[in-house]
């Protein structure tokens, strides 16, 4: 993890990181939608199945929503809090 840790708990069982963790410290969780957008484009929207925007206001996530579909994504889902969804 971010400290270096080699092991982490979950739900009270230990298991060793084996993954290499990359910090993204450039972006916030506010980051401007050019910036986002900027971040995705190294996917091709025709080929992402679906996109669940679950974070942020949901006024935002509708004008996000919307910049999203003008970069070529499509089946983007506000999911309600608590809905289950199957892929």
């Amino acid at each position: 993890m971010k400290r270096g840790d080699k092991e982490v708990t979950i739900f009270g069982e230990k298991y060793p990181v084996i993954a290499r963790v990359a910090i993204m410290d450039s972006f916030s969780a506010h980051g401007d939608y050019r910036e986002m957008l900027h971040f995705l484009s190294c996917q091709n929207p025709a080929q992402v199945k679906a996109m669940f925007l679950v974070h942020g206001e949901y006024d935002k996530q509708l004008v996000w929503k919307e910049h999203l579909q003008e970069a070529g994504f499509q089946n983007i889902e506000i999911p309600e809090m608590g809905q289950k969804v199957s892929l």
